[in-house]
């Protein structure tokens, strides 16, 4: 099972410029620090399972916001190891969906994420995982109720994403319309 897969087509044509594999490309990759973090996150996901009827992550505690988040250490770009929240629960009404932080120096940049509900009777084994959608950069707007619908409507075309992948029942053919592929990622960063 590879626990993490990219998809490659919004729901909403105005969410291309969002779409994940662009963001890493353009955002995560540029900085080495970066790249470790994300590779850290990844790695402590990996290591995370999640129910498979509710979506929700094992391990989630809540903030003093009452957030659900996933903490671990993490090294700062000042080389400094702290406490960092890598996962936030941004909704749960319907479907949980999910937000990657990564916090360097000035910038806030974000992965969205889904994952895949199995109704009573459904076996979704081997797509069981993680679905990386989409990417941005909270610093780059600077007006935040447009942060929060620009977060609101990724999250949103997310989670309709995944529904309409688990409706058609996860076959070859949806997975190429939504061109969704297993995402591999190297524990030392060097083969993303």
């Amino acid at each position: 099972m590879n626990p993490f897969f990219t998809v490659g087509v919004p729901s909403s044509k105005t969410n291309e410029q969002f779409i994940f594999e662009k963001y890493l490309r353009s955002a995560i990759r540029s900085s080495r620090i970066t790249l470790q973090q994300f590779i850290v996150i990844l790695t402590k996901l990996s290591l995370c399972n999640y129910n498979m009827r509710t979506g929700i992550i094992e391990g989630m505690s809540e903030d003093s916001h009452c957030h659900k988040i996933l903490s671990i250490y993490l090294k700062n770009s000042f080389d400094e190891i702290v406490a960092s929240k890598i996962v936030e629960l941004l909704n749960h009404m319907d479907r949980p969906c999910y937000e990657i932080r990564i916090n360097s120096r000035y910038e806030k940049k974000r992965v969205i994420f889904t994952v895949p509900i199995s109704s009573l009777g459904q076996d979704i084994q081997e797509n069981e995982g993680y679905y990386l959608h989409f990417g941005f950069t909270k610093t780059d707007v600077t007006n935040d109720d447009e942060m929060n619908r620009l977060t609101d409507q990724l999250s949103l075309d997310s989670i309709n994403m995944i529904k309409n992948i688990e409706t058609h029942g996860f076959s070859n053919d949806i997975m190429l319309r939504w061109q969704v592929k297993a995402y591999q990622f190297s524990r030392r960063g060097d083969s993303l």
